[in-house]
Order: structure tokens, then C-alpha cells, then sequence
């Protein structure tokens, strides 16, 4: 009878400290690029993604190209509704699990750097409004280049940003869109001073297009084209950006564009989550702590103290398993990672 009481209490002091240690997760983030065709891979890698949901902490982000080959079907066309199913099998599983799902727009979305650009990004953004939801968003909204801040905890922040806007080749101008930016000069002026406001917080900065990557579009040395890190144009706006958001020195970087999973230590952090429905080859390159060509997705858990906490998911021939995770602790100056 005494064994069971020495017992009983061991275990009633060991719950409530286990009990703690979950309740330090503080929130998580969902990231996907790349994942607009409906195909088996995708929806699996959704599948799984849904599954890690914790409902009242997580928010799932997809990366643009949220719809292949082309973007949104105008109304009344013949991909109308082909491209409305491919944007409901995202945000589909993570709505019904209770997370918030917002869509960054891509190249492709933007008709694929087409003509027809801005409209479909229109779309796509009035088919989201259209659901009644208030969390189910097209991020910035209604074609504008505005950076959207975003609280994650009172230590992390994200922003998110369009970055094919400022690729893009055709008209962009959105005088009936409301946009609060209409120029370079003054998106970069806001960011600066999002950046200012928050340079004590580790910032999230989101887009579709990495800064630094070490997949074909990182690595095309011949004719780049403005979807290319060699580009002209995209070396400008990586510049430009940068020095926009060098008022803080825990900016970390997430992106989708090139199609697999990246995690980079360079100048600056650079997450690339691109392999949602597409996978192309990419290498480990110099400044690469994990890199896979495969489909898969990241998840970043946050704790106390500006601890974040990345781990990357690939689908495999036995299913989706974790292969890589990476620690950052700001406040600690330690970086750690692990396979």
C-alpha cells in the first residue's frame, strides 16, 4: 500500500511538469509553396500538414503558385472552376481543422507572368472574399504590393509581401484596388518602418520568391529570366529590399519558387518551402544545412524567448517523415540543428 502511495505521487509531480512543457508552445506556423495542382503528392502532403494543426495556434501559409499553370479562371472561362477545386484543396483540410490559411500570390498566379496578371490575381483574391470567411485570406489582397504585418507572439512577427508584383512585366496599376502602397519607393518605405517598429522581435518575412536559393533558379547562370536570382530586376528588388529591412539583424526568410526544401544560413536566414505539388532539382550548396528535392512542407514552432524551432517534412516512399529540424534561440545567440 505504501509502494502505491510513493508511486501515486511520483507520477501526480511528473503530469503537471509534462503538462508545462507543451503549454511553452506558444504558436505555429505552416508553410507551403508551390502547391496549386491536385494531384496524389499534394494531397498528401496536405493531408499530413492538416494533421499537425493545434487549433487556436497554428496558421497555415501557402507560398504562392496557389494555382497552376496560370492562375485563377476569369468568369465565365472554361478553367473557372478547375482553378476554384485547386485552391479548395488547400485550405479545405486546414479550415476544417481550425487553422486561418492564407494564400500568398506567385508568378503563376499572376497568369503566369501573363498579360492578364492583375486580373487573376483579382480573382483569386474575390473568390477567397466570396467564402465568408474571415480566416481564409489572399495576402496582400486585391493585386496591392502593400507589406502586411502580421503578429505571431509579442516576441515574432511576420510580413508578408508580394514579390511578383514587383517582377511582374505587364501593367500593374491598381488605381480602384485601394492600395495603401502604389510605388516601390513607398512599399519600401513601409517596410522600413515595420521593420523600425519591430527590430527588437524575430521577423518572418514571406513572400513568394526566396533571396537566396540554391534550386534551378537560384542557379541559372545563362539568360535568367525575371524569375531568376541572377536577373537583373530580381537581384534589384533583393537589394532593395534588404536594405529596407536592415534596421534588424533577426529577419528570417520564407519562400516557396524553387521547387523543393531549403534551409540556408548565409547573410541572412533563408527558409524555402517550395515542393507543395512541384519538385525540380536542387543541391546543397555552400551555405546549405539541408536541402531535398522532394515534396514536403515546413513547420516553425515558437516558444518563449524568440526560440523558434523548424522542422522540415518530406513525403517519401513510406510516407511523410521528418528529416531535418533547426533550432534558433535569439535571446540565447544559439543555433542548433540537427538531422
Amino acid at each position: 500500500m505504501r509502494q502505491l502511495l510513493v508511486i501515486w505521487i511520483l507520477l501526480s509531480s511528473v503530469v503537471p511538469v509534462w503538462a508545462q512543457q507543451q503549454d511553452t508552445l506558444l504558436a505555429r506556423l505552416i508553410f507551403i509553396g508551390d502547391a496549386g495542382q491536385v494531384d496524389r503528392d499534394q494531397t498528401l502532403v496536405i493531408k499530413d500538414a492538416a494533421l499537425k494543426i493545434i487549433k487556436g495556434k497554428t496558421k497555415v501559409i501557402y507560398l504562392g503558385d496557389n494555382v497552376y499553370p496560370d492562375g485563377m479562371g476569369l468568369p465565365g472561362s472554361k478553367e473557372e472552376q478547375q482553378t476554384q477545386d485547386i485552391l479548395r484543396s488547400q485550405y479545405l483540410p486546414m479550415r476544417n481543422n481550425g487553422a486561418p490559411v492564407y494564400f500568398i500570390p506567385g508568378n503563376h498566379d499572376w497568369d503566369h507572368s501573363g498579360k492578364l496578371g492583375l486580373a487573376k490575381i483579382k480573382q483569386q483574391d474575390s473568390f477567397l472574399q466570396e467564402q465568408k470567411d474571415s480566416q481564409l485570406k489572399l495576402l496582400p489582397p486585391n493585386g496591392c504590393p502593400d507589406p502586411i504585418e502580421m503578429k505571431i507572439t509579442d516576441e515574432v512577427m511576420m510580413i508578408i509581401i508580394d514579390s511578383e508584383w514587383w517582377l511582374f512585366p505587364y501593367a500593374k496599376e491598381n488605381p480602384a484596388g485601394g492600395c495603401s502602397c502604389n510605388s516601390e519607393q513607398s512599399v519600401l518605405e513601409k517596410l522600413a518602418a515595420i521593420v523600425n517598429k519591430n527590430k527588437d522581435k524575430t521577423i518572418l518575412l514571406a513572400s513568394h520568391h526566396p533571396f537566396q536559393s540554391y534550386g534551378k533558379h537560384g542557379l541559372r547562370w545563362f539568360f535568367p529570366s525575371p524569375e531568376d536570382l541572377r536577373n537583373k530586376k530580381y537581384k534589384s528588388m533583393v537589394n532593395r529590399i534588404n536594405k529596407a529591412m536592415s534596421g534588424s539583424t533577426r529577419v528570417i526568410h520564407v519562400s516557396g519558387h524553387d521547387h523543393g526544401l531549403q534551409y540556408i544560413k548565409g547573410n541572412h536566414i533563408q527558409v524555402v518551402s517550395g515542393s507543395g505539388a512541384k519538385r525540380s532539382s536542387v543541391i546543397k550548396g555552400e551555405n546549405s544545412l539541408f536541402a531535398d528535392s522532394r515534396h514536403g512542407f515546413v513547420l516553425v514552432d515558437i516558444y518563449p524567448g524568440q526560440r523558434l524551432k523548424f522542422r522540415y517534412f518530406v513525403l517519401t516512399a513510406w510516407g511523410v517523415e521528418e528529416l531535418f529540424t533547426t533550432e534558433i534561440n535569439y535571446h540565447a545567440s544559439d543555433h542548433r540543428s540537427a538531422k
